[in-house]
């Protein structure tokens, strides 16, 4: 895996073309300066022609990432919705109908749940909807589009005036070390609403070409509504998921809890209300800042809140501690004569380094891997659990079993015909050895040995045996036991061990290793951790980098192996000795945003020498509307943006790079 660097990023105002999209007139006449040729002897040409571009609808390519990521869930009640187009000159193709210069024509716009239900979407035409006067060349009447409808009140207090429009429209182009240019410049529009914690969001790219113009039928209003037309939208959502948890009864003091607060364990609530009525119903402390403790949602927060313990069974007996430390557990075992007992069991995964055991491979049977507890008087069935799967996999698979046991056979054929040629003159008669090129192993079987030693296929319940192993909101580093895997590739490759001569024959390709060559670990181990948590389905783009304890900065990560295996677990191997784990959002994923305290309250540092601390002003708190144009004005006071005492206006470049917020980087050791 390639180390993973964040581009820098260029913030430019805007980025006009050429020309707009409209009607231009081009004429053409010549003059010649010579009295004996009348005036206007050579006619004059004049030539209309149309600039086109995405009016009423937008092509699925120029669209690029939103954020927050449609249909996520999480905590994005202090972002500020955006989406960059991959046309950097998309906003400024269309004119909003303003004075104001550059005065672009695209606007998010954001709708709650609660305004959703006053919203209308319907599917129509130009003509029907009003727009033909303000068609351009080559839309037809008929052609459709999506519009809005939306109550007038609520329109003009969230549509961004025309000083603020520019202001939320910006380019954004990533460079590198020396500044050279990264990929393509992208345009990006931000919303000016924050989203209500607690519920769902709707979010419009709106068109608001010629908005602010003389009156068109387009933007009519019928029984208090206007009509927008709607260029894309997406969905997310923000509950305020607040958990009782045991880690969380840690961080706080433990005298606010009575004894029954253990048996609310587990317990969940989706509004911060529900859970302060809970507290305050049972006499617990309900001050913000340890209410907070028990909140989820936001990256940072649900993989600081992960529970870390040991990839082991939690036990007070002392004379079971060497046992569960090394990740066994006791499971029922039925025997081949009928009866049943408890045996030990742990899978490829362990919390600790395994001593290595001194097994002989191949092995005619998986008993041969049975090991026996004294202590306890207890079989340890691990090793020959894993041969006994290896087998059964590779049974499974036809295509697998059926070319492996035909290598074998050809490897056998090719053996017995150099002994032939060796010990026996054959003289006149052809050799029946086999061309080297078929002795390669096939590449189904090369495959099949490479997706086991990346457990692929094998079962969850080997992997995890108990769920106490892997509770919610959990992770747990492991080390891939080598013994484990030896016997689960052994298993594998008994395909068509029968005979003594099999045997043999198998014996002699284990000390070549051909079962190994595509195992990269290159005789480091192999080590990783599970997860399941919220966070993999809620952030399933983020960036996973795995170190080695010694370390420089010139140091790559080790090579990563990252498996899903549902929808919230999710298996990382590394090839390598794990020292710690960096875990952060793409570069790609940085974002607008502000800080909200514990009392609700907005505020937004500046990236200036003293970090300016600036309060956000809302256009109407209960909304969460900002006033944009104000918290323009005030960054521009901020930071000082003064010539000879005249406050100098702010550029959307300074602005959007003032809003942005940076990724931050967890770090598991």
């Amino acid at each position: 895996m390639k180390d993973i660097k964040s581009p820098k990023l260029e913030f430019i105002s805007d980025h006009h073309p050429f020309l707009e999209d409209g009607k231009y007139t081009v004429t053409v006449n010549q003059i010649v300066e010579n009295t004996h040729i009348p005036t206007g002897w050579i006619p004059e040409k004049t030539v209309d022609f149309w600039v086109a571009g995405e009016q009423y609808s937008l092509d699925q390519k120029d669209i690029g990432q939103m954020f927050p990521p449609p249909g996520s869930v999480g905590d994005h009640s202090n972002v500020f919705p955006h989406i960059l187009l991959n046309r950097s000159t998309l906003p400024w193709e269309r004119h909003n109908g303003s004075d104001n210069k550059p005065a672009p024509w695209l606007a998010l716009l954001l709708f709650t749940e609660e305004d959703m239900k006053d919203v209308e979407e319907e599917v129509s035409t130009i003509e029907k909807a009003g727009f033909t006067a303000n068609t351009d060349i080559g839309q037809q009447p008929k052609d459709k589009l999506k519009i809005i409808k939306v109550k007038k009140t609520l329109l003009e207090l969230l549509i961004p005036n025309p000083a603020e429009l520019p202001l939320l429209s910006h380019v954004r182009q990533g460079t590198d070390e020396n500044d050279k240019p990264i990929g393509n410049e992208k345009a990006v529009v931000i919303c000016n609403r924050l989203p209500k914690k607690g519920e769902g969001s709707a979010v419009h790219l709106v068109s608001l070409e010629n908005y602010f113009a003389a009156d068109l039928p387009g933007y009519k209003t019928v029984d208090d509504k206007m009509q927008l037309i709607s260029l894309a939208s997406w969905k997310f959502s923000c509950p305020d998921h607040y958990k009782i948890t045991a880690e969380a009864i840690e961080r706080v003091n433990r005298k606010n809890f009575p004894e029954k607060f253990s048996l609310f364990l587990g317990k969940e609530f989706f509004k911060k209300e529900d859970f302060t009525n809970f507290l305050e119903k049972n006499n617990f402390h309900t001050e913000d800042e340890f209410i907070e403790n028990f909140h989820f949602g936001t990256f940072k927060q649900t993989l600081l809140h992960l529970n870390r313990q040991p990839f082991s069974l939690q036990t007070t007996r002392k004379d079971e501690n060497h046992h569960i430390d090394g990740g066994l557990v006791p499971l029922q075992h039925y025997f081949k004569d009928g009866a049943k007992s408890a045996s030990w069991f742990h899978g490829p995964l362990s919390p600790k380094i395994m001593p290595q055991n001194n097994f002989d491979f191949p092995v005619l049977a998986s008993d041969q891997l049975l090991l026996f507890d004294k202590q306890f008087g207890m079989y340890d069935v691990s090793y020959a659990a894993a041969w006994e799967f290896g087998r059964l996999w590779a049974l499974s698979n036809k295509r697998f079993s059926t070319e492996l046991f035909m290598w074998k056979r050809k490897h056998k054929q090719h053996i017995s015909a150099i002994e032939q040629d060796i010990f026996h003159d054959s003289g006149h008669l052809p050799s029946n050895s086999v061309h080297k090129s078929a002795l390669d192993m096939p590449e189904i079987v090369q495959k099949g040995f490479e997706e086991l030693s990346l457990l692929k296929g094998v079962p969850f319940n080997y992997l995890v045996p108990s769920e106490e192993m892997l509770p919610v909101e959990s992770i747990r580093f492991f080390h891939v036991d080598s013994v484990w895997m030896e016997c689960l590739y052994d298993g594998a490759f008994s395909i068509g061990r029968v005979t003594s001569l099999d045997f043999e024959h198998d014996r002699e390709q284990k000390r070549k290793r051909w079962h190994r060559q595509n195992s990269k670990d290159n005789g480091l181990g192999r080590s990783g951790f599970l997860m399941r948590s919220e966070v993999i389905s809620g952030w399933p783009d983020m960036v996973i980098e795995g170190f080695a304890r010694r370390r420089t900065s010139a140091d790559s990560p080790l090579r990563l192996t990252q498996t899903r295996l549902s929808e919230n677990v999710v298996l990382c191997l590394f090839d390598g000795a794990l020292d710690h784990v960096n875990m952060h959002l793409k570069p790609e994923s940085i974002h607008f945003g502000i800080t909200m305290n514990q009392h609700n309250k907005f505020s937004k540092f500046l990236k200036d020498p003293v970090k300016t601390k600036i309060d956000i002003p809302f256009k109407d708190t209960e909304s969460l509307v900002v006033d944009i144009a104000k918290l323009a004005k005030e960054m521009s006071q901020s930071l000082k943006t003064t010539e000879k005492g005249s406050l100098s206006p702010l550029s959307s470049a300074t602005f959007g790079y003032q809003m942005v917020e940076g990724i931050e980087t967890i770090i598991f050791h």
